[in-house]
């Protein structure tokens, strides 16, 4: 009985968030040229953006902004972030790595992710519902919970910035 109402408590904690896609299969390397798999994001609460190395204006933007929200929600459990370069000819590992550092990125709970051809981050892009790819960044972090289904799309304003930190915190419960 008890275990019926833990469940059912648990349940009704769930935020009201839609479901509006999910995270395809994946197989990329990241910042230290290890693998990394949709596999290895599982039962964690994620935010994914697309972004490339050498891009001097918008990915700038996108990455501080998003390393401040890591900042914010660094007491919360089970949370990685994960960047997909959208310039696999230009974004090596090394790069990603030096960008990541370079904009504040803490490695521990981030991911830079590159491949060998634009194809596979392209799939990506396109199952989470971005538009990015060929030195297209993306516009917007996607907030993904821990069963790998989208549940939400953020813009960089402020407000758009604390609903995610919010909604990271709902999910992450």
């Amino acid at each position: 009985m008890l275990a019926s109402f833990l469940a059912f408590a648990l349940l009704a904690q769930v935020p009201d968030l839609p479901v509006l896609g999910k995270l395809p299969s994946f197989r990329l390397v990241d910042q230290r040229s290890r693998a990394v798999t949709d596999r290895d994001l599982a039962g964690n609460v994620c935010v994914a953006d697309f972004i490339f190395t050498t891009c001097k204006n918008e990915c700038v933007v996108m990455t501080s902004r998003l390393a401040k929200v890591q900042r914010k929600v660094a007491d919360v459990q089970g949370v990685r972030f994960v960047s997909f370069s959208v310039d696999p000819r230009h974004d090596t590992p090394v790069a990603l790595r030096a960008f990541a550092k370079r904009h504040g990125a803490d490695e521990r709970n981030w991911a830079f992710l590159t491949a060998g051809s634009e194809a596979p981050v392209q799939a990506v892009a396109r199952g989470l519902g971005i538009h990015a790819g060929n030195r297209q960044h993306g516009q917007s972090y996607v907030l993904i919970d821990p069963q790998g289904r989208v549940r939400g799309y953020y813009s960089q304003d402020a407000r758009r910035l604390r609903d995610l930190e919010q909604d990271i915190r709902k999910l992450a419960r």
